[in-house]
């Protein structure tokens, strides 16, 4: 998308100098399509960079990245950028130091201008680099970074372009664009969940005439500006996509071909995106569900992505208890149907729905419903078992059922058993029974987990043949 802005902004300047022709025109039209040639050349540089870390991590280019990596993967930033002679890095450095020269150099060292552009990164052949004001080395970085750092260096060459763009078009021609844009200079376009997000949001375009009662709103909220840029800065706590859509307003004093001033209204308006990660912290489930079972035992692990080890995790609403098995494992118990919420670290919470347990069948050791008098003679007990599609460990207790012998021709025999292990009076008729019986396990109680109060399931019909 800017690439084609930048391409259309370059054609209307060029329609321009090329209808004024003079020597500085000619030679601003070669140095700036050499320009464009070269920017073009410097992205498609940083792609391949990119292209090269995910593919050395293993990792598709078409899918998002995790937020945790093996030991392997977490070098591969110095492995792929510390590598050669020179180094890549130190080759990202170079082309984005000649790319701001030409820049400079195209706009005559504009003084203005060079205090403007934005595109300013250093880097050594050790790893350390400095991007704008912020200085850190490529060795501390997860693939995240690193990645998010391409990417910075990507929107500052584009906001760099605009920058010079507009500097000729009003340098060159005296005529004011129409095509006003916000540009947002973001400090990352990843951070990490409660880590500061910050921008410094301005106009891409430059003027002689002084804009004045300029105004900036950034999600529908008003943003304090001063001299003509607004500085957003917010923490955020909620992993995933987040888009800064900025409206923008402003007067400007313009004079006419007469010698007469009059006032126009300057609106514009853009969207941003950024990313927010999970803040170090992770809770993981045994399985991939986004819910836990009350009065049962959940079974998670708690994990950072430095692999960090987390004390301070707790249930700070929802009523459950949590106990710690050791390490980074924990099991949480709900109390009631209400959803949990943990804290984990400082920032990160996890909120989980509580479902009720489904009611556990009834079993006696055979899978089909007909049962031999050998097969009846070995049972001792009666038990209970999940759906085979249900893989969660809850244990759940027969607390007593009834049992009913029928035969045909003869009144049914009934036995109230106590426990799930069959008592003398209940083996000795199920013993008694012959092909042709029907056997019928009803009111069949069960205490599952820490529920409060027993429950009653199906019961369970056999035919001895």
């Amino acid at each position: 998308m800017y690439d084609k802005l930048i391409e259309d902004e370059a054609l209307n300047l060029s329609f321009y100098l090329e209808h004024y022709q003079t020597p500085k025109h000619q030679q601003n039209l070669a140095q700036f399509a050499s320009l464009i040639t070269e920017h073009k050349a410097f992205h498609s540089f940083l792609d391949s960079i990119r292209a090269q870390l995910m593919n050395a991590a293993g990792l598709p280019l078409d899918q998002p990245i995790p937020l945790t990596f093996s030991q392997a993967r977490l070098d591969v930033t110095k492995n792929v950028l510390l590598t050669g002679q020179p180094n890549r890095l130190s080759q990202i450095s170079e082309k984005a130091a000649r790319l701001k020269a030409k820049m400079l150099q195209l706009s005559d060292y504009d003084a203005v201008l060079m205090q403007s552009l934005p595109l300013l990164f250093n880097a050594d052949e050790y790893g350390a680099y400095e991007i704008l004001n912020f200085k850190g080395n490529v060795c501390d970085l997860p693939l995240s970074g690193s990645l998010a750092l391409i990417s910075n260096l990507q929107q500052l060459s584009y906001a760099s372009m605009f920058g010079l763009i507009n500097y000729l078009k009003n340098k060159g021609t005296r005529i004011i664009c129409r095509g006003f844009s916000p540009f947002a200079s973001m400090n990352a376009t990843y951070v990490l969940e409660g880590d500061p997000y910050h921008a410094d949001v301005f106009l891409s375009d430059f003027f002689d005439e002084k804009v004045i009662n300029q105004q900036f709103w950034i999600n529908g909220k008003q943003i304090q500006e001063n001299n003509g840029i607004a500085h957003y800065e917010v923490i955020n706590k909620q992993p995933g996509k987040h888009i800064l859509d900025v409206q923008y307003n402003g007067e400007i004093f313009r004079k006419t071909d007469t010698g007469h001033y009059y006032m126009d209204t300057i609106l514009a308006s853009g969207r941003f995106i950024y990313y927010v990660g999970s803040a170090h912290v992770q809770v993981r489930q045994t399985e991939a569900k986004h819910f836990m079972y009350a009065f049962s035992e959940n079974p998670v692990t708690v994990v950072s992505w430095d692999n960090y080890n987390i004390d301070n995790v707790e249930i700070i609403k929802g009523g459950a208890m949590l106990k710690k098995l050791g390490n980074n494992s924990f099991t949480i118990i709900p109390q009631s149907y209400k959803p949990v919420t943990l804290k984990a670290g400082r920032f990160a919470t996890f909120q989980y729905l509580v479902r009720p347990l489904p009611d556990p069948i009834a079993s006696l050791g055979v899978s089909f419903s007909t049962i031999s008098p050998g097969e009846l003679a070995a049972q001792t007990s009666l038990s209970t078992r999940f759906s085979e599609d249900f893989d969660f460990d809850a244990p759940c207790t027969i607390l007593d059922f009834h049992v009913t012998r029928f035969r045909q021709r003869e009144d049914p025999e009934e036995m109230e058993n106590q426990g799930n292990t069959f008592s003398k009076e209940t083996r000795q008729l199920l013993e008694t029974a012959m092909p042709g019986d029907r056997l019928l396990f009803d009111e069949i109680r069960v205490q599952c987990g820490q529920e409060p109060t027993p429950r009653t399931i199906a019961g369970l019909s056999l035919r001895v043949e």
